[in-house]
């Protein structure tokens, strides 16, 4: 027999996994000289009707896992923290390699595992966690070794993607955009992770950690989700020629504050984003020597998410750990002190104003000001700091544009706005 393998979960990833590394048994063989044999698989409901071998141990209890003698990997699909994450420290205690691609789980508790794994001996791997089939993890970790990550934007939650792609292109409200997502299977019926930010949160902490080796206190990252973005600003933002995403963001260049956030943004049509419809993630990396990096791709499904955790399988053993875990101290000094670091950076902004409100005016200076619609628009540079105050106000609506060029010099479209 080859490799003992295990499958915690049999949900429509666990399932992915499973009949991955059947179609692929040959292949799988071929390159690492062996076969990998699922020999057990961790349900919830024993009763249910399953498409699985006779020869596997299919079981509700984690006892009858750990108890598999020679058991080397295991496949990690459970939803949710717990008891997620005690099933994995008693499976790294046992000596088996873990693969996992439940993120809300290895945001919070991924640094513990990693280390419980270097105790052990052996390998906690996560690629899955964060963009599915797009090998991000794989490309911070093992291919961009030589350079100091400046900056990360990412797209990482299909969902989000796809309800702002149907309120542009099918002229939906943010109901009917949710509601197709949930028909066509993108949403869940509780979509409040996803619409909500928490998704994209999860995600990027993932990746912070990933490239620094630093947890950030996750208090101290702004989250924001889309439930607030309407058809109306949408069809004002397209007039203007810009695009709403849901972004997550991570910067940390020398001599400025490290910022981290996931909030909706919009874009020009020079981002590379701007053409990013759909379910799809993308992850847009700079570091020290490369000016830019694009990753696109399915950012979860069956079989996307069960390609990066095989990938993941071949990974450990056909690399050997010689290179460094990144570990970014001038961050964390950074993160304790808070000192003589530029924090008075002004930003892009574009503040939706409502006209029938009874104080819709903005006491900041403003590059342009146009009425569109049932708003006035105005295109604002500014620190964070000064905008703030706008933050909580139910009748204006408050986008960081992100991008390479200065407000003043977006390209807009007069014939189709109303100038004040």
């Amino acid at each position: 027999m080859g490799k003992k393998a295990a499958i915690l979960g049999f949900g429509t990833v666990g399932q992915g996994i499973y009949e991955g590394i059947r179609s692929h048994r040959e292949y799988i063989k071929n390159v690492l000289g062996t076969s990998i044999e699922i020999v057990a698989i961790l349900i919830k409901d024993p009763l249910k009707d399953r498409q699985i071998d006779a020869g596997v141990l299919v079981t509700n209890k984690i006892e009858d896992i750990l108890a598999i003698p020679d058991l080397e990997i295991v496949f990690e699909a459970i939803v949710g923290k717990d008891p997620c994450f005690s099933y994995l420290k008693q499976i790294i205690e046992k000596g088996c390699h873990v693969i996992t691609a439940n993120k809300a789980m290895f945001a919070a508790y991924g640094h513990e595992l990693l280390k419980l794994a270097e105790k052990h001996h052996v390998k906690v791997k996560y690629e899955a966690t964060v963009a599915g089939g797009v090998p991000i993890i794989g490309a911070l970790t093992n291919l961009l070794q030589a350079n100091k990550i400046f900056e990360i934007q990412g797209i990482l939650n299909g969902t989000s993607n796809y309800i702002l792609t149907e309120m542009r292109k099918g002229n939906n409200s943010f109901d009917q955009a949710l509601k197709k997502a949930q028909e066509f299977g993108y949403a869940e019926a509780d979509p409040s992770s996803d619409i909500e930010g928490f998704d994209a949160f999860y995600k990027l902490n993932i990746l912070i950690h990933t490239v620094t080796g630093t947890n950030i206190e996750w208090n101290r990252i702004e989250r924001k989700g889309i439930s607030s973005i309407t058809k109306e600003q949408i069809v004002i933002a397209d007039k203007l020629g810009l695009r709403f995403r849901h972004m997550a963001y991570f910067s940390n260049y020398p001599n400025e504050q490290p910022q981290f956030w996931v909030k909706p943004v919009l874009i020009d049509v020079n981002h590379p984003f701007y053409s990013i419809d759909g379910v799809d993630n993308t992850i847009f990396v700079k570091g020290s020597l490369i000016s830019g990096l694009t990753f696109t791709g399915p950012g979860a499904g069956k079989f996307a998410t069960a390609s990066a955790m095989i990938e993941d399988l071949l990974q450990i053993y056909h690399t050997k750990d010689k290179i460094k875990k990144r570990k970014d101290v001038s961050l964390i000094q950074t993160l304790n002190s808070e000192k003589n670091v530029n924090s008075n950076n002004e930003k892009n902004w574009i503040i939706f104003s409502k006209l029938n409100a009874n104080q819709w005016n903005i006491h900041i200076q403003y590059k342009k000001k146009f009425n569109i619609d049932n708003y006035a628009i105005f295109l604002i540079s500014a620190r964070e700091q000064v905008i703030k105050q706008y933050f909580n106000n139910a009748n204006i609506f408050v986008y960081e544009l992100i991008g390479d060029e200065r407000i003043d010099q977006i390209k807009i479209n007069e014939q189709q706005l109303q100038i004040v």
